[in-house]
């Protein structure tokens, strides 16, 4: 999954994301949806250091 990353103060950037999205979170990840994430701003490539916020 691609994702563009905008964190407060800091300038948008994308990092790829692989994930496995349970049946019951797929409708809130759409092309074009926005997210709530948890990354790294010192290190915003690193995949281990990229949640998905999905409730």
């Amino acid at each position: 999954m691609l994702l563009e990353i905008q964190i407060p103060n800091y300038q948008t950037y994308q990092a790829e994301k692989k994930v496995t999205i349970p049946i019951i979170y797929l409708s809130q990840v759409q092309v074009g949806s926005t997210i709530d994430i948890w990354a790294d701003p010192e290190d915003p490539n690193n995949q281990k250091k990229i949640g998905l916020g999905l409730k």
